[in-house]
């Protein structure tokens, strides 16, 4: 063997090495929640810990961000499907069929509710209604995700709102998560290998 051989042999034995010793390092962008057929659910604004505190790896609640139809939604999901909101969807009717109202919000942002067993997407649509109508039934995520009946009704300020689509219509769990970075040289948002 000649010595330029045996150099590039120990070249790349060396690069091998300092490679292992010094493992790639990937800074994700951000994380996005994934559906069981790789249907994009949203982007990741927060987590809520797992309430076993002796492990803090765990996740049990992931906040995302999506846009349907033009309309912010920021919804709660677990890994087996989207959490109720905790804000009531009112109905004038006594079985929740109707025209849907949602509460009036000082929220930050005009978000979309999800409520009922299909986890319907309700936004708002108008400016709120006269105060003395009176709502007679609800979906509410404290009721579970069936129609309740409200004694005595509400009376209250509250505006309209219309049925968007039903999620669990448009995304199979069981959902994960998977990071993703962006290229600034194209900005495009990739998503990155998983690290299992």
């Amino acid at each position: 063997m000649r010595s330029s051989q045996i150099l590039a042999a120990l070249a790349v034995s060396l690069a091998a090495s300092a490679s292992a010793q010094n493992p790639q390092v990937t800074i994700p962008s951000g994380f996005l929640v994934i559906d069981s057929v790789g249907k994009e659910v949203g982007l990741v604004l927060g987590v809520r810990p797992h309430s076993d505190v002796s492990d803090y790896n765990l996740v049990s609640e992931v906040k995302v961000a999506l846009i349907i139809d033009g309309t912010m939604l920021v919804a709660e999901v677990y890994e087996t499907g989207f959490a109720v909101n905790w804000k009531d969807v009112l109905f004038t009717s006594t079985d929740c069929n109707g025209n849907p109202y949602l509460r009036m919000r000082s929220d930050f942002g005009d978000f979309g509710v999800i409520g009922g067993p299909a986890q319907t997407f309700f936004r708002p649509i108008g400016p709120p209604v006269d105060p003395g109508i009176p709502f007679q039934s609800m979906l509410s995520a404290g009721a579970g995700p069936e129609c309740g009946l409200v004694s005595p009704p509400i009376r209250g300020a509250l505006v309209p709102a219309e049925r968007v689509v039903d999620l669990g219509s448009l995304f199979v769990p069981p959902f994960k998560l998977e990071p993703f970075s962006i290229d600034p040289a194209h900005c495009v948002r990739r998503r990155l290998a998983r690290v299992n």
